[in-house]
């Protein structure tokens, strides 16, 4: 995303760059990124500097950035609301384990990244997010100021297909479901489970997967995945959205803001989304997509029947989403992001 942010950033005439301390980001980002072992101040000599990782910010300031600039701490998710999650699953002794004492060490790790978390976000960065209800959290957790930068789309990428109107539906129902299965948060394990009950029930289902890491060995053994596309283009993105009848998010309450959503919306391919700030938040009127409930295989089944079966509800939808995502372009992201870091660099000049 921050990539994104660079380019926005370039297009206006405005000098970024992009670090890291990671080789593998120069294979994806190329010329576009500087890259260096450790940081150091004599590496830092612009205005500002964002970084997302509450280490990098620890970082940051354990290396003295914030005395030759400030920081901004640009969140993406609810990474202390996941932790806190996770911690209580493993402390909920109500189901039988002989793996206890694993149970209470990875409890014990997960609380201490929680604490070090914690600690990086109490420092005094400039705090932004993705989603008004990151924004509302850092706000109710910490008492300060978070500003809404949402994400953007290229609306000239995710588009609706020429073809779609003329495709014959019902041979093949095309569910398309994005997000890596090992984060939770993503919820891909309750998608799984809604495609189990479809197909149980005969309905011809054909379930494409889009991740950025290799198939999980739970989707493999499933059998429920009929394609599986990792670390594809946002053109190869669009398209599989494109020829699909439906996009389904199993995300849990943790997402920050579920691009994904407004990538199909954009396409005028209809969506389930869960019940949850990150989606509900995209627009105040809530008919944009199908609801359903968090965690819960069997309404994600029932809303893709809805969808498929009933042409006006589908209608709806497609006009309705399209109409949200035309609020998230690149150009709005553009201008939002201008404004921003030029009233902040007022401020501190």
């Amino acid at each position: 995303m921050l990539f994104q942010h660079l380019q926005l950033l370039r297009a206006r005439g405005i000098e970024a760059e992009l670090v890291t301390l990671k080789d593998d980001f120069l294979n994806i980002f190329g010329d576009n990124v500087r890259h260096f072992k450790k940081i150091e101040p004599s590496n830092f000599d612009g205005n500002l500097c964002v970084a997302t990782k509450p280490s990098d910010i620890l970082a940051l300031f354990n290396a003295g950035i914030d005395r030759k600039m400030p920081i901004c701490h640009f969140i993406q998710g609810d990474e202390i609301g996941e932790l806190e999650t996770r911690i209580s699953t493993l402390l909920d002794y109500e189901v039988y384990s002989l793996k206890v004492l694993g149970r209470l060490f990875k409890a014990v790790k997960y609380f201490r990244r929680k604490k070090l978390f914690e600690k990086a976000f109490r420092l005094p960065t400039v705090k932004m997010a993705v989603s008004k209800h990151l924004c509302k959290l850092v706000q109710e957790r910490f008492q300060e100021d978070c500003f809404e930068i949402s994400n953007g789309i290229d609306l000239s990428v995710f588009s609706p297909s020429f073809c779609k109107k003329g495709r014959e539906r019902g041979k093949h129902w095309r569910i398309v479901s994005i997000g890596p299965f090992r984060v939770k948060t993503k919820g891909i394990e309750h998608v799984l489970a809604a495609v189990g009950l479809l197909k149980s029930a005969g309905f011809p289902v054909h379930l494409s997967r889009i991740a950025g890491s290799p198939i999980s060995a739970e989707e493999k053994q499933s059998g429920l995945v009929d394609s599986y596309f990792q670390s594809i283009s946002e053109g190869d993105v669009a398209r599989i959205i494109q020829t699909s009848d439906v996009m389904v998010l199993g995300s849990l309450e943790e997402e920050g803001f579920g691009l994904p959503a407004l990538e199909a919306m954009a396409c005028k391919t209809p969506c389930i989304l869960t019940k949850i700030p990150a989606f509900l938040n995209l627009d105040e009127q809530r008919d944009f997509a199908c609801f359903v409930p968090p965690r819960d295989p069997q309404a994600i089944a029932d809303g893709v029947r809805k969808i498929i079966m009933n042409k006006e509800y589908r209608d709806g939808l497609e006009k309705r989403g399209f109409q949200v995502a035309q609020n998230y372009s690149l150009d709005v992201l553009g201008d939002r992001l201008e404004t921003f870091y030029s009233n902040l660099l007022g401020k501190n000049s």
